[in-house]
């Protein structure tokens, strides 16, 4: 029998502990190695993290990248999960009623008056992966179209359509679908990445590659709520249906009101032929993702088999959550609310821009973003700052991080169910912090 080191009630000796187990046992992912101080988070509450040994909580300011859009232990999708559990947990071969009205949902607010059908999984990873499957079974062609800054997760067939930059050889190995992978420029026009040279680019692979699909993020997530604005997205849609290619919409990241919709891609009037949601679409309590598609595409691969079937999909207990919890947001305004709240963030924060070290502020509803920079002519990426940034940020206990796939580019993603006081205190508290650096 296995024994584990008893813990002791006092926190200093906590942190001796687990900072050992830490180092021995844990697997030094990305994440657990983002900061340099060693903490244990104990508890948290719509914007704020408490951690142990240590009484003023922390502005979190990355909400588990987006899948915490509700903030922290919301008390009413606390509620959700309770009922949930009074439910069926789980069960296989059958759909429950409140997963069929959330396809309904999600599918009446994708497209009205169209037909989708939807298909629940698990995690981003897995919804991506299906989507690729999907579009290759429906068109019988492997190729597609991926954008430079993409990140659509880390399984083999989401890390091959990513930008490599995000998932090197060396920390993944060697991938043989990125050769199926046509990679293009995002518009950046800050950077000198025209919108018009990116159409350009687009309909010259779509016309001579004969892709399958092309796989977009309206608002790129990781690569730091970069915004591919209406002329690109719209692009996208029109040239795709004349070249007969589907359109993926990842919606992972900035879907589910980040944006300020609950498909973020409708800031732009567009409908895809397929749209990706996870992250908050199940109030952050459960993993859950979604492959909404048009339902000729579903409609075409046979039925038998394990063609769109894993061992936690069409959870019943996740599928609960999310009905509930878009029920909530429905009734709350709170999409909307990120709209408001975050043109409210973005005046408060037109502060950033007198500082040199400092360039590009923007963003779409609580998605929201800045880079550190050398100097605001060049405009040359700063990581080295950047990590200085979110140190300094830290020991000011705020919660941010260094996006992007150069790691210069600050996100600031709050709850949607903000105020104008919540608002004031992130604009105090990054303004402290900023004039210390």
């Amino acid at each position: 029998m296995y024994q584990t080191e008893t813990v002791q009630p006092d926190t200093v000796v906590n942190q001796a502990v687990f900072s050992r187990i830490n180092s021995e046992y844990a697997c030094p992912c990305d994440e657990s190695t983002m900061y340099d101080t060693f903490v244990i988070p104990e508890k948290g509450e719509g914007m704020w993290v408490y951690v142990q040994g240590d009484e003023e909580p922390y502005l979190d300011l990355v909400m588990g990248f987006s899948a915490l859009n509700f903030g922290h232990n919301h008390p009413e999708i606390k509620k959700f999960v309770v009922e949930g559990t009074e439910r069926i947990s789980h069960i296989h071969s059958f759909h429950t009623g409140m997963q069929l009205e959330l396809s309904q949902y999600l599918s009446e607010r994708l497209a009205p008056g169209e037909s989708f059908k939807v298909y629940f999984d698990v995690g981003g990873s897995n919804v991506v992966g299906s989507a690729l499957r999907l579009c290759r079974a429906y068109t019988g062609k492997d190729k597609i179209i991926a954008f430079t800054g993409g990140f659509h997760g880390t399984g083999f067939g989401p890390a091959a359509v990513s930008d490599q930059r995000f998932l090197t050889p060396d920390q993944y190995g060697t991938n043989p679908l990125i050769n199926d992978v046509i990679r293009l420029p995002y518009p950046n026009p800050h950077h000198g990445i025209e919108v018009d040279t990116c159409i350009a680019r687009l309909e010259a692979a779509l016309k001579d590659e004969d892709p399958g699909a092309v796989l977009v993020e309206p608002i790129q997530g990781a690569a730091g709520f970069i915004i591919g604005g209406e002329k690109f997205i719209r692009a996208v849609r029109e040239l795709t249906l004349k070249y007969g290619a589907l359109m993926i919409d990842d919606e992972i990241q900035v879907g589910m009101g980040r944006a300020g919709r609950l498909y973020s891609i409708h800031n732009w009037g567009v409908i895809p032929d397929i749209a990706l949601l996870s992250k908050s679409l199940a109030g952050g309590f459960y993993p859950l993702s979604a492959v909404i598609a048009r339902s000729e595409l579903f409609d075409s691969v046979p039925v038998q088999g394990t063609a769109f079937q894993s061992t936690f999909n069409n959870n019943p207990f996740g599928t609960y959550i999310a009905m509930r919890t878009l029920e909530m947001a429905d009734r709350d305004n709170l999409f909307h609310n990120a709209n408001v709240a975050g043109e409210m963030l973005l005046d408060k924060l037109r502060f950033l821009d007198e500082i040199p070290w400092i360039d590009n502020l923007h963003g779409v509803g609580l998605s929201i973003a800045f880079e550190i920079v050398t100097d605001k002519e060049s405009k040359n990426p700063d990581p080295e700052k950047a990590k200085e940034f979110v140190e300094a940020m830290f020991k000011e206990h705020i919660l941010v991080y260094a996006a992007g796939v150069t790691r210069n580019i600050i996100k600031l993603a709050p709850p949607l169910t903000i105020n104008s006081k919540e608002i004031d205190t992130i604009h105090y508290r990054l303004k402290n912090c900023v004039h210390k650096i």
